[in-house]
């Protein structure tokens, strides 16, 4: 699946993808209904597991993401209206400006029977702030003024109120740590948590919960705290080729599995995978082109008829449904409908003879071309935009050069350096569904050269979305920052991500199981 570029200027981490493992039989019945004991199984097909057991760090893949959500817990989860769901914390009030009270639920219990309480809070947040794919999100947090004012309550003060901050803590990348355990083991070569599974074994002596390449095996968690999930057993496979993945689906071996390719989604779109059908939600980003029209631009992108030019220069709908098969929508925003501060700017419109027109006012033509380079990750996807984007915008007056794009490690001392003029992702880097974390690589602090943004009425606007508390106020803000985007260019919104998932027919509940960020969570299946 492509990488948002943007992302990881911000959040640099690099995966290591492992081979997949062996997938069981090749009985034709969902694994759920096969097991002879009566023992409920589930079983998900998902990408290469992670190298470590750390969510703050390299837990990014559906695996891992699998792995927080069945085994992990959070202090609460926000859902697509902006609204709080409490989970490890029975409350969260702001007590003064900048200050946050959380008192904790009483009685909860990691799976190795630890309590849960006020240190491991604070410890969980104080890795957070000093992990490099987390710190940035957690900066406006005074460690040295935060405090546990007893053993189940916690004072977190910030030195500047974060709107973002709520959504964040609410993202399964933020589950709560076992101080105690984190700190005996010294790693995280496991995971403990207070979740509803665990993996199986204790992770020293029984290590039977992950097969390295292969799975992760989850049993239920006797200290759960609340009800008992569904399932008995989880398992989740790793697969480092969709086509596998796609097979064992197609095979009976899967009761789910998430695709990205779309000869895979439209076969099971259009019925050809026996007795399993498409699930498909869309993701809160927007990916599209970025442009250096800001600091650690070369100056011609600054021009806003350039930007023009190139928005207008090119057939938007065309390239992202031709080149996406159908599996992606057309963006028409910088959010996206499902965002709760959403504005339909509109497609900006295809017209070569306004795009030319554009660029003969910043002084060049067909005949006097400028000369861009686009730097991009070339996944397939990725590759099949930009070499169509480089073909309409040479009909404008603009040459495209595609020689910066290559494998992420080759990119990434570009990435790093700010060394683009246009690349192609987005400017989410954030968790969930909030504006002010969708939309961080835009914020006027940013590092990113390409979406930062520089003129002070945008900033301006950026920051009073980030830091006002009345939840209306700030969809006006946002509204007005779309506007703003919009108007001058600054972005060129092209598509909407989604996440696909193959389902077996026996599994009613599959969409209800899907949280905000669209991943699926085990412990919400009830079939």
């Amino acid at each position: 699946m492509k990488k948002n570029i943007c992302f990881v200027l911000l959040f640099i981490m690099i995966l290591t993808l492992t081979a997949c493992g062996s997938s069981g039989g090749g009985d034709s019945a969902s694994p759920s209904e096969s097991s002879g004991d009566g023992t409920k199984v589930f079983v998900y097909g998902a990408d290469a597991n992670s190298a470590t057991f750390d969510p703050c760090a390299d837990l990014q893949m559906r695996s891992g993401a699998f792995l927080l959500l069945a085994a992990g817990e959070t202090l609460w989860t926000v859902d697509e209206k902006g609204e709080k769901i409490m989970k490890l914390a029975e409350s969260a009030e702001w007590t003064s400006d900048l200050v946050l009270t959380v008192k904790l639920r009483e009685g909860v219990k990691y799976s190795n029977g630890n309590d849960f309480n006020a240190d491991d809070v604070i410890y969980t947040i104080q890795h957070m702030q000093t992990t490099p794919r987390t710190e940035a999100m957690l900066a406006n947090i005074d460690m040295d003024a935060t405090k546990a004012l007893d053993d189940m309550t916690v004072e977190i003060v910030f030195k500047a109120y974060d709107a973002a901050f709520m959504d964040t803590l609410g993202n399964q990348g933020f589950s709560m740590l076992d101080k105690e355990s984190c700190d005996e083991r010294g790693d995280f070569s496991w995971f403990i948590g207070t979740g509803p599974y665990k993996l199986a074994g204790d992770g020293v002596n029984d290590k039977s919960g992950w097969t390295e390449s292969v799975e992760y095996h989850f049993v239920r968690n006797e200290n759960y705290w609340g009800d008992a999930p569904y399932y008995d057993e989880l398992y989740c496979k790793f697969y480092s080729e969709e086509s596998t993945r796609y097979s064992d689906l197609v095979a009976g071996n899967l009761d789910a599995a998430y695709f990205s390719q779309a000869t895979y989604i439209n076969n099971i779109k259009d019925g050809t995978v026996d007795g399993a059908t498409l699930a498909q939600f869309e993701m809160p980003g927007v990916y599209g082109l970025t442009l250096a029209a800001g600091d650690g631009s070369n100056g011609a992108l600054k021009d806003i008829n350039i930007r023009k030019a190139i928005a207008h220069g090119i057939d938007i709908e065309s390239i992202v449904n031709e080149i996406g098969e159908g599996v992606y929508n057309v963006a028409d925003s910088v959010l996206t409908p499902n965002n709760w501060a959403y504005l339909n700017t509109g497609v900006y419109e295809f017209n070569a003879a306004q795009a030319k027109q554009d660029i003969d006012k910043a002084g060049y033509s067909a005949s006097k071309p400028l000369n861009l380079r686009l730097v991009a990750e070339s996944t397939a996807f990725n590759l099949g935009v930009a070499e169509a984007v480089q073909a309409y915008l040479s009909e404008v007056g603009i040459n495209l050069d595609l020689s910066g794009m290559g494998d992420f490690s080759t990119i990434l001392p570009r990435l790093i350096e700010n060394d683009l003029e246009m690349s192609i992702g987005g400017p989410s880097n954030g968790s969930g569904n909030d504006p002010a974390s969708v939309l961080q690589q835009l914020g006027p602090m940013s590092n990113n050269g390409l979406l930062r943004v520089t003129d002070p009425s945008l900033a301006d606007l950026f920051n009073k979305g980030a830091t006002t508390k009345d939840q209306a106020a700030r969809v006006d803000i946002y509204k007005q920052f779309q506007q703003k985007i919009h108007d001058d260019y600054l972005f060129i919104p092209m598509w909407v991500e989604t996440l696909n998932y193959g389902v077996s027919d026996t599994h009613k509940s599959f969409s209800d199981a899907v949280n905000a960020n669209c991943l699926l969570d085990p412990c919400k299946l009830t079939d």
